[in-house]
């Protein structure tokens, strides 16, 4: 037996079957909690907008008319939503307002190797430099797991320019970090 699409559990959703989102939730969670967290650095605040995307998604579930695509959707709102508290995190910073609370990044596992850290925060420094617009497709691929069909959709951008910024940051993380760049394998999801 097929799982039923998202539009199909929407559908049902609307109908009553409360069990319907959760399934949702449950099949689009990982990646949309991932994302976040990488947006956000912080693992409360990744829960917070990953709960609030979904209270947002319920509310305006009933103009919801993009047949096929609620997964981009999803994370058009995820994404609006932390840039949104970035933004505000800027503004209590400039005006002083940020609470003494607040954690920096990520704590990493201590029960990791040496070595390993220290690769992952090279990474994770050489993903915090690069260009905005580089970085978000960059997390919505590696983080995430998106198809680049999918990621164009969040960005509102051409598949094109999703699939040029993925290599430009590969190329600048690859510079960054003392790598060769090497070509990249054809994916045959992304050809249009």
């Amino acid at each position: 037996m097929t799982e039923p699409s998202d539009d199909q559990l929407l559908d049902r959703h609307r109908k009553g079957d409360t069990g319907a989102f959760e399934v949702l939730v449950r099949r689009h969670g990982a990646a949309l909690h991932g994302f976040l967290l990488a947006r956000s650095g912080s693992a409360a605040e990744a829960e917070d907008l990953f709960q609030e995307s979904f209270v947002r998604v319920l509310d305006a579930l009933p103009s919801y008319r993009e047949r096929g695509q609620f997964r981009s959707w999803l994370f058009r709102i995820a994404r609006n939503l932390a840039a949104d508290n970035r933004r505000r995190k800027l503004v209590r910073r400039e005006t002083g307002l940020e609470g003494a609370g607040s954690r920096p990044g990520p704590v990493p596992a201590p029960d990791e190797a040496a070595l390993a850290n220290e690769e992952r925060s090279r990474l994770e420094a050489a993903v915090s430099r690069l260009s905005p617009k580089l970085r978000e497709t960059y997390t919505l691929r590696t983080v995430s797991g998106l198809p680049f069909r999918e990621i164009a959709q969040v960005l509102g951008c051409p598949l094109g320019t999703a699939l040029a910024r993925m290599r430009y940051a590969l190329d600048r993380l690859r510079e960054e970090l003392g790598e060769t760049p090497e070509p990249v394998a054809r994916n045959e999801e992304a050809i249009p």
